[in-house]
């Protein structure tokens, strides 16, 4: 999971929620749906978010109530791991040009 850190919520808040305001949710955030279920503070939980922690931040901060999700099923936490891996890895900056 990508870190919380105030340059981060800054780009949630000043570029993020914005494009999503104006253009709305292109690519909905992806999470595991895990029949077994997941402990967290003695709540068990069946999804899990796998990529889009800022695209979630953003839309909390806009105060959407629904968003939409894409989901995987049953992924292995080591599998996991590497699909987040993956997903920051590939992810690029792009001149203005592109």
């Amino acid at each position: 999971m990508r870190e919380d850190t105030p340059a981060i919520r800054r780009k949630i808040d000043e570029e993020l929620a914005p494009s999503i305001l104006e253009l709305g949710l292109i690519h909905p955030p992806v999470l595991n749906v895990n029949s077994e279920g997941i402990l967290h503070n003695g709540i068990t939980y069946h999804h899990e978010l796998i990529a889009g922690w800022c695209r979630l931040q953003a839309c909390i901060a806009l105060g959407m109530e629904q968003i939409p999700y894409n989901t995987r099923d049953n992924i292995a936490p080591d599998v996991l791991l590497e699909v987040e891996l993956e997903e920051n890895l590939r992810r690029s900056s792009m001149t203005w040009q592109e």
